[in-house]
């Protein structure tokens, strides 16, 4: 029987698939964010299969998701421990290499929105393909994730977004809309490219 929260969401039908992720992926976030601090992988595994065996395991790749991108947020020296804890996961059999990329593949698809609030997300999620092996992902799953990376220009995208508000600047002299127009990009780090569109 799952806890109070989740036999609500049952209970109230069409949403309930949504809702119930949502409730996981908050779990999960709560046990990561603590493992980031501890460091205690037994801990993480525990917590990781309580959470599956109450809203389903068809959401296993959620967790690699929600790791990995919880671990770009972090210090070097954390990130360092996502690995091994990838690794212990698959030995407890908690997560399968397949789920694990089916978690990877995702976030590198949506590398253009990652990379708005985490510049370096590319090199750092390059780095987390290249230790992939540790826990069972194929050279051809491998290769997946490498053309998916490659296919991704985030800060082009950016770029030629700052260049319309530059373009716009120019054409009606508005500063307001310019601070507008940056502040709906939600894109702190690229600062200094607006001002080089504008220079250029």
């Amino acid at each position: 029987p799952g806890s109070a929260s989740s036999q609500s969401v049952l209970s109230e039908g069409g949403t309930s698939t949504a809702l119930l992720r949502q409730l996981f992926k908050k779990a999960i976030s709560k046990a990561s964010r603590e493992f980031f601090q501890s460091f205690d992988t037994a801990e993480f595994s525990r917590r990781a299969t309580l959470a599956l065996d109450e809203f389903g395991h068809a959401m296993r790749p959620e967790v690699s998701k929600v790791l990995v991108r919880l671990s770009l947020d972090q210090r070097e020296t954390c990130r360092e421990q996502l690995l091994p804890l990838l690794e212990f996961l698959v030995d407890r059999r908690v997560l399968k290499p397949g789920e694990i990329f089916d978690g990877l593949y995702y976030l590198a698809s949506k590398m253009d929105d990652i990379v708005m609030d985490v510049p370096r997300a590319p090199k750092m999620i390059h780095a987390i393909i290249l230790g992939a092996s540790r826990f069972g992902l194929s050279s051809k799953q491998l290769r997946q994730l490498d053309a998916v990376m490659l296919n991704c220009k985030p800060t082009k995208s950016v770029k030629e977004r700052l260049k319309g508000i530059v373009r716009e600047y120019l054409a009606s002299n508005d500063m307001r809309e310019v601070v507008r127009s940056y502040l709906e990009l939600k894109a702190p780090h690229f600062g200094h490219q607006l001002i080089k569109s504008a220079i250029s």
